[in-house]
């Protein structure tokens, strides 16, 4: 009798550590199931905003394609009007000699050079339509719209409270892309419909998303993203972290876009040359104002 109980016991404990495998095996495939969904989802999401913006690049790119063909009617006008004008103007034996020319020419068969350089002049004008209408469509094309939020304090567990301090660096690294002639992207700031505004609320639900120990770099991306970017039609966030380190000061500007990844560039500085002060009022340091806009300009590149 004692053996078999001590048979069942050994049983047992072998079907409960078989359960508790089972058990684990099934709350990792759980997990995996709806860590798929979640990115199906996101899929789902990216591809409905991507046949969003398709629209409304083809909106664009017909209103630019219908200004191209009124600015030619109009370009072919003005010279119809030109020589109608000129005609008009010329005195009667400038006219009379005019007349000759015109008859001259055209009982003259025109030289086969003078053929190519009618033909050559007339391709240089309609190939130099074109690439300014291509260069116009690909402009509007690639407007990518960028706002901005306060920079966040970790150690505080709130947005910075001296944030416009670096705000202004932050507008001025955006503003430094904008005036970049060479850049073949628009970059849009704070556009209309196309903004978060810079408030208390959404400075706190940044927060707590970024901060989150429950979810992956990915998944914190993603989550902004969807939540926030997506609502308010935004293509990139520009935020940061301010992190004290008692004498030194650590200032790490973000930037997620809609990859959902979170790209950040980091720099360190000593407290009395990040903030200076004068009369009482503090300001960004003009060294740490150029360090911190030139790092978001490299952002968004």
């Amino acid at each position: 009798m004692k053996r078999k109980c001590d048979d069942l016991i050994t049983e047992n404990k072998g079907l409960k550590t078989q359960n508790q495998a089972q058990k684990e095996a099934a709350e990792k495939t759980q997990k995996q199931f709806l860590d798929m969904k979640s990115k199906c989802n996101d899929l789902v999401d990216e591809n409905n905003h991507l046949k969003t913006q398709k629209e409304r690049l083809t909106e664009v790119a017909e209103e630019t394609q219908k200004q191209f063909w009124d600015m030619k009617s109009k370009y072919d006008d003005l010279i119809k009007n030109n020589k109608v004008l000129k005609t008009q103007n010329q005195g009667p034996k400038e006219a009379k000699e005019e007349s000759q020319k015109k008859f001259s020419n055209k009982t003259t068969k025109p030289t086969k050079k003078k053929q190519q350089q009618n033909y050559f002049g007339l391709k240089n004008i309609l190939l130099t339509l074109l690439c300014l209408f291509v260069l116009i469509l690909f402009f509007f094309n690639n407007s990518i719209y960028v706002t901005h939020l306060t920079f966040m304090d970790p150690l505080n567990g709130e947005s910075l409270l001296t944030g416009e301090l670096l705000n202004n660096a932050i507008r001025s690294g955006i503003s430094r892309t904008q005036k970049n002639i060479f850049s073949i992207i628009n970059i849009r700031h704070n556009e209309l419909d196309h903004m978060i505004e810079d408030n208390e609320s959404n400075n706190k639900k940044l927060f707590n998303i970024f901060f989150d120990q429950n979810l992956t770099q990915y998944e914190k991306g993603a989550k902004i993203f969807n939540e926030m970017m997506r609502p308010n039609n935004i293509d990139v966030l520009i935020s940061g972290k301010y992190i004290d380190e008692g004498q030194y000061v650590e200032i790490r500007p973000l930037k997620i876009g809609t990859d959902k990844k979170i790209i950040s560039i980091s720099a360190r500085f000593e407290k009395n040359k990040l903030l200076c002060k004068y009369a009482g009022n503090k300001y960004l340091c003009p060294g740490a104002h150029e360090v911190i806009a030139e790092m978001v300009k490299e952002l968004l590149y």
